[in-house]
């Protein structure tokens, strides 16, 4: 009878972790949808967004951490939870051969599966691509939008399943 309990609390316990991870994965896909997908085209849009629905600056220790170096117009927010803290940042740069881009990202406790799995119910994402790097891989997707040129979607994430992940939204114009 004890054996059964054990089994019992272990498949419980373990049902339970995976129907967070995905309601994780939903939210963490809602925010990169809502918030990078549909403002691609004009980046901008989403300060006004932020400050109504009431989030606050980033800390400057994070803000700096995560900003890039050549980045116009750069600003970072902290957005509502999401299994731990949830960054939002956007910026303007420019493509390798000089095309102006829309860059929008979220940093985010949850894993990059989880996440792809949320995101492909919402939006047609290509074939994966990914560089290994010391202590990192960077996984790139082309993403199908209408509002603009071409559309990437960078995950920067350990390889691992672990978590956190930075997902960055690359519009070129």
């Amino acid at each position: 009878m004890r054996i059964f309990i054990s089994i019992t609390l272990i498949a419980f316990f373990f049902m339970n972790t995976s129907s967070r991870a995905d309601q994780n994965g939903l939210k963490a896909a809602e925010l990169l949808s809502g918030v990078c997908y549909h403002t691609i085209d004009n980046v901008e849009r989403v300060s006004p967004m932020a400050s109504s629905l009431g989030w606050v600056d980033a800390p400057k220790d994070v803000y700096e951490a995560n900003r890039p170096i050549d980045a116009n117009g750069y600003k970072m927010w902290k957005a509502p939870d999401i299994n731990g803290p949830v960054f939002v940042s956007i910026n303007k740069g420019k493509w390798s051969n000089g095309e102006p881009t829309n860059i929008c990202s979220i940093v985010v406790n949850i894993n990059k599966e989880n996440l792809m799995q949320e995101l492909k119910k919402e939006m047609v994402i290509g074939k994966e691509f990914s560089q290994k790097q010391p202590f990192q891989v960077v996984s790139m997707f082309r993403v199908e939008n209408k509002t603009v040129k071409k559309l990437f979607l960078q995950i920067i994430h350990d390889g691992k399943g672990g978590r956190p992940i930075n997902a960055i939204m690359v519009g070129i114009k």
